[in-house]
């Protein structure tokens, strides 16, 4: 209701997980039933269909078993698949299968609609990071589209990857008149890092082949630390600005006088942004389920595992960036700039403690044999036992130099989170040297249950 008093539209984005699909309707009118006032329904496949693959499904079948779902309308000339020699069958198959499951959602659409006193718009989207897979199910979910429906598409995770991958599967330009496409101003992934998606926002901006386009979506999840990338999209996904010029704009709006060292400041940020991505890709992921089951390796849990290259780069660059923040601050002439500089110089020093504190971990690779683990001699008790304090003293002084400024209450979710993840995940591998072990460890973290649509 306040969204909509604002003047805001809103569109609810679910998900098919079965298929039951009288079950499925159900859940949908429900959903209706309560959130009368939405102005568009999406239907989105799961996140690379639901991380699992159809082991079953092999190059040999793999064609067979797209056309046992869509029929050989999907068929080339040549009775092949487009595009789906070059992609891994059984990911694309475990794909293709809720995609299913939303076309027949939209085609059952009048058992969920009829009689509602007001009908939302609909959308059908795509999911999924794997740009082999995106080729291969992009022309199917067109073909099938039903009749005033629109698409969606997210594509890859992070602003930059979102826009090669929107790119480099196909979009033509009936699609920018007709699909929601989704960027990035904050990736879940490395939500503990400083990230600044200006670069990707920009070359996103470039692709539309006319001056308009259906729309784009920003993901993120703290306002203060992304203010000025969700400005600038707003201001580019109009205007087409660059983001240079945005930055010196932006800066004068701050009151900071020296304009090209702001510039060189949010620049360095956004590469180091994309370099995080595509280096040290989910360092940061505020999912602790994740951490736990990524990296247990039988009663022991693995350190993160990234190259210790990518470590080093990030710390100096963090460092680097912080500097080159707090010599900025005499510069600015006002409250505002002076407080958005220390935030990021704050969020920078703690972006460095984070990755530090992984960095250490790494070190137990050299003085633990995950692979045939055996009780630790008193030599080996003291090094890692001293690896795993300074590891977590760098968490712990994460949290505390990160409480120091908190504009917003996202600042004070970010801090939980970090809380009940990272500091989780490092108790765990602590227990399993010191401790009790894993045993007591849930199986499932925070993970909602389905509405319930028996309920009423």
């Amino acid at each position: 209701k306040t969204a909509k008093e604002a003047g805001m539209a809103l569109t609810l984005s679910v998900e098919i997980r079965s298929d039951d699909a009288a079950a499925e309707s159900r859940m949908l009118r429900t959903l209706l039933e309560d959130y009368p006032m939405i102005d568009t329904i999406e239907i989105i496949t799961e996140e690379n269909g639901a991380d699992r693959g159809l082991q079953e499904i092999t190059a040999e079948n793999a064609a067979e078993f797209l056309t046992g779902l869509f029929g050989d309308e999907i068929l080339d000339s040549d009775g092949s698949v487009p595009g789906l020699a070059d992609c891994d069958p059984s990911r694309c198959a475990a794909n293709a299968v809720c995609l299913k499951r939303t076309l027949r959602a939209l085609e059952t659409r009048e058992d969920w609609l009829a009689g509602l006193p007001r009908r939302p718009s609909l959308r059908a989207g795509i999911y999924c990071t794997d740009r082999d897979i995106l080729r291969v199910l992009r022309p199917i979910l067109r073909r099938f589209l039903p009749d005033g429906a629109a698409m969606s598409l997210l594509p890859a995770h992070g602003a930059s990857a979102a826009a090669d991958n929107i790119a480099q599967t196909g979009t033509t330009p009936e699609d920018w008149q007709n699909t929601m496409f989704y960027s990035w101003a904050e990736f879940d992934g490395n939500m503990y890092l400083q990230q600044l998606s200006t670069d990707g926002i920009e070359s996103l901006c470039a692709l539309p082949p006319t001056d308009s386009s259906f729309g784009v979506c920003i993901n993120h999840w703290r306002t203060a630390e992304n203010r000025l990338t969700v400005t600038y999209a707003a201001e580019a996904l109009i205007s087409g600005m660059p983001a240079a010029d945005f930055c010196r704009r932006y800066a004068g709006k701050l009151g900071i006088a020296d304009t090209e060292g702001f510039c060189g400041l949010c620049r360095d940020l956004a590469e180091l942004d994309t370099y995080n991505r595509d280096n040290l890709f989910n360092i940061g992921f505020c999912a602790v389920g994740c951490w736990l089951a990524w990296h247990r390796s039988g009663d022991y849990m693995t350190p993160r595992g990234y190259e210790e290259t990518a470590y080093r780069h990030a710390v100096r660059k963090y460092d680097s960036l912080a500097d080159a923040a707090r010599r900025l601050l005499p510069c600015s002439g006002t409250k505002e700039g002076t407080a958005f500089l220390r935030l990021i110089e704050n969020r920078c020093e703690t972006s460095l403690l984070h990755v530090r504190s992984m960095q250490k971990l790494e070190k137990l690779n050299d003085l633990f044999d995950y692979e045939r683990p055996a009780p630790l001699t008193e030599e080996q008790a003291r090094e890692i036992g001293a690896v795993l304090r300074s590891s977590r003293a760098d968490a712990e002084e994460y949290l505390r130099l990160y409480g120091e400024i908190m504009p917003d209450r996202g600042c004070e979710g970010q801090l939980i989170s970090y809380h009940e993840t990272t500091l989780v995940y490092i108790d765990a591998v602590i227990n399993a040297f010191f401790g009790a072990g894993l045993s007591a460890l849930p199986e499932r973290y925070d993970e909602p249950p389905m509405p319930d649509v028996e309920a009423k």
